[in-house]
């Protein structure tokens, strides 16, 4: 029986992943109003270290084309998706404009949190996220690592 069970999971994780990642979209919901999120909209905070964004395509054939950016720590990340890479200096502001959580996601559900950031030469209209760059409290909400990114009082 044991066996059996072990057959099962060593053909069907390897399948999960593929149907995860194999090019379908992922779909999310608004999640702002969620109380582990709540507390995080419209707030502000400043980088105290310097970051990385990167300008991710989303097409299929990898056109070099920015669908959103995304705000990592160094080392940052690579692949074909990558269409451009800059560097965020210390003092950069974010202010939290929503958090979504995938619904069609298969093994987990990742959440993405988008901001805005006052900083030239990003295309306009085009989604900011957060990658990392977050950790859970001993409430369980999420706050931002205050590691990369500090709270500003509020005015």
């Amino acid at each position: 029986m044991v066996r059996k069970i072990f057959y099962i999971y060593i053909f069907l994780i390897p399948i999960a992943f593929i149907f995860q990642f194999s090019g379908w979209m992922q779909e999310f919901d608004d999640v702002s109003s969620d109380e582990k999120f709540s507390h995080l909209i419209n707030a502000e905070y400043q980088s105290i270290q310097k970051l990385l964004i990167h300008g991710i395509t989303l097409d299929a054939n990898y056109l070099q084309k920015v669908d959103k950016y995304t705000v990592t720590d160094f080392p940052g990340m690579g692949g074909r998706e990558i269409v451009t890479v800059g560097r965020l200096e210390v003092g950069t502001i974010f202010r939290v404009k929503k958090v979504l959580k995938c619904n069609n996601c298969f093994l987990f559900s990742p959440i993405s949190i988008l901001v805005e950031i006052n900083t030239e030469g990003l295309e306009p209209d085009i989604p900011v996220e957060l990658y990392g760059l977050r950790i859970e409290d001993t409430d369980g909400r999420i706050i931002l690592d205050p590691n990369f990114l500090v709270s500003m009082p509020k005015v």
